[in-house]
């Protein structure tokens, strides 16, 4: 499927070739419309800038950003396994009352002390089926997989931004166009007032005119309104304020189309952008994730071997110790302090765990990672013939857009001819009304259709940079 922010750029005309957006209208409308706020700020946006204030505002490029830093966080915790950890165990108790020994010959101890302890222990892995090496080949992986979302959530943002933009100049356009359209139909209508006053023409074409001025001045004052809400479209998507005046800056096609370096060729197309799409490398690099999931989860079947190292350090005060009902409490006490320092143990060995049966935990785990890879392989595959469909609409489509320049030029020049031929004929009386209506609305369409092709010309351009992976903005 295409994605939405593909489409061709479109605008309304009347009921003919052109999509109509039918709005309410009015002169206080176009009045408003044309009188932007005084005291607001002015701002001149350029496409550049507009598409430098979406990626930084863009929610899904922020979102993709805490991702790229949540794939760092794993992978330092994937790296920090390959580390000794460290240990403190520190408490202390009293202990009070009646023991019977028999260790050599039976004794009653009766006492109460107070005692304290502190154990410091550090463990490392020698071994583990290589199951950390896996998992740290994984968090690679996915950190890197991270890293091309972003850069791809960065494109999209690109061209959506500079689909909106462009829509904008169509629309400033159609504006002109309109405008321009109600001018000649005001100039006539007062025309035609005059020579009905004097007699030389007769009130029907008179009410024609009117009714094709008020039907000008519909389209001017919906052109406007559609303007204005491509406007405020294109504000919403770069999160800016709206209490401000905006000039957008018309790009030169000049300097769309020389970013733009591409072999005329289908095939190569596809080629490089099987090469280059940040998305479908990241979709790869996923595979390779889950192939390095599927080798930690197996690891749990071999052996794991530690090696441990600890200090243990402990001291009593008594507060009295008798046994057998004699005192026995030690003439001297050291403080637990001292005895802290001075009464340590320490130890080192080595651990060999080999869990035999774990309850199918493992076998379940390598079953959920084998799941998980091939639904990754399939997500790969899906996503290589999407960017190969992509490629083949895209190259079609800059095509056809290359053919409808050509075509709406040489349509414009004709409609123009028509138009002035036409008038120069009904102000000499020898056209009728309705064939002048016919030319000058056929002239309308032609200038919207041409201003349409060459501006979604522009469009699949950036269309084609994108779907290739290679949309050249990489100062963002």
């Amino acid at each position: 499927m295409r994605n939405a922010s593909m489409r061709p750029l479109s605008h309304s005309f009347g009921n003919l070739i052109l999509t109509l957006v039918i709005l309410n209208g009015s002169g206080t409308l176009a009045q408003t419309l044309e009188s932007p706020n005084a005291t607001a700020k002015q701002i001149n946006l350029t496409l550049d800038q507009a598409v430098a204030t979406a990626i930084q505002n863009a929610i899904s490029v922020q979102k993709a950003k805490n991702d790229v830093e949540s794939s760092g966080v794993q992978l330092m915790q994937a790296y920090g396994q390959f580390l000794p950890n460290l240990g403190i165990l520190a408490g202390t108790n009293e202990a009070f009352g009646t023991s019977f020994v028999t260790a050599t010959s039976p004794f009653v101890v009766q006492g109460q002390s107070y005692g304290a302890n502190l154990q410091v222990s550090s463990s490392i892995n020698l071994y583990n089926g290589k199951g950390d090496i896996a998992s740290l080949k994984a968090a690679l992986a996915r950190k890197s997989a991270s890293s091309l979302s972003l850069e791809r959530a960065k494109q999209q943002i690109a061209l959506d931004v500079t689909q909106s933009f462009l829509q904008i100049v169509l629309d400033h356009q159609i504006v002109q166009f309109a405008e321009k359209n109600l001018s000649y139909s005001r100039e006539r209508q007062s025309q035609l007032e005059t020579l009905t006053r004097v007699g030389t023409k007769n009130k029907v074409d008179l009410f024609r005119q009117q009714a094709q001025t008020s039907a000008d001045e519909y389209y001017y004052i919906n052109s406007k309104n559609h303007e204005r809400n491509s406007e405020l479209l294109l504000l919403r998507k770069l999160r800016m304020e709206f209490d401000s005046n905006y000039t957008f800056v018309e790009p030169s096609h000049e300097d769309i189309n020389k970013r733009l370096s591409y072999p005329n060729d289908e095939g190569q197309l596809v080629k490089m952008a099987l090469a280059n799409r940040p998305d479908l490398s990241a979709s790869e690099v996923l595979v390779n994730a889950a192939s390095w999931d599927i080798k930690s989860a197996r690891a749990q079947y071999l052996p794991h071997l530690d090696f441990a190292v600890g200090a243990l350090s402990s001291g009593r005060e008594f507060q009295y110790l008798n046994v057998n009902g004699v005192n026995a409490e030690p003439a001297n006490q050291s403080p637990l302090s001292n005895q802290l320092g001075n009464q340590i143990s320490y130890s080192l060995g080595l651990t060999l765990t080999w869990n035999i049966f774990d309850r199918d935990l493992t076998k379940a785990n390598i079953a959920r990672a084998t799941v998980n890879e091939s639904n990754a392989r399939l997500d790969f595959s899906d996503r290589r013939n999407q960017v190969i469909n992509e490629i083949r609409q895209a190259y079609g489509d800059i095509q056809t857009a290359k053919k409808q320049i050509e075509s709406t030029q040489s349509g414009l020049f004709s409609a123009a001819k028509a138009f002035d031929l036409i008038r120069t004929r009904f102000e000499l009386g020898s056209a009728n009304f309705i064939d002048l209506i016919t030319s000058q609305g056929a002239l309308v369409q032609a200038q919207s259709l041409h201003a349409q092709s060459r501006i979604n010309y522009d469009l699949q351009v950036q269309v084609l940079k994108t779907v290739i992976g290679g949309f050249d903005r990489n100062a963002f």
